[in-house]
């Protein structure tokens, strides 16, 4: 984030532009690359994320104690599920895995299901 921060800033004095999640002025004159940076800069300082972050570290999953469910994520994210909200940066960014992890272990789960129930019937007969 530093690394970032100090591009925002030399694009900010290079471009004469402001690049705050409160108010931007004149995003629209930057290159492609130097938009590549402030959207990247916008979103890891967006509110909504950091608002997500904290309670995620309070919470039992982080080093916290503190007590939410998944329906409190969704009301911090905008009626969205924590995946949701982030995959359009993941895809505009480039960073979507080829495979879910997600889908992978589901598959792992169903096909040891299946291996113990045909070695259960198999030693019932």
């Amino acid at each position: 984030m530093k690394i970032l921060k100090n591009e925002i800033r030399a694009i900010e004095d290079r471009m004469q532009v402001k690049i705050r999640r409160d108010k931007c002025v004149g995003l629209e004159r930057l290159s492609p690359q130097d938009r590549f940076f402030a959207d990247l800069y916008l979103f890891f300082n967006s509110k909504s994320l950091e608002d997500f972050l904290d309670l995620r570290h309070e919470g039992v999953s982080g080093h916290g104690f503190a007590e939410f469910t998944k329906e409190d994520f969704e009301v911090m994210l905008n009626g969205q599920s924590p995946l949701l909200f982030i995959h359009p940066f993941l895809k505009k960014f480039d960073l979507l895995p080829e495979v879910s992890i997600f889908n992978l272990i589901q598959k792992c789960v169903l096909a040891l299901l299946v291996v113990e129930i045909t070695e259960n019937k198999l030693s019932n007969q």
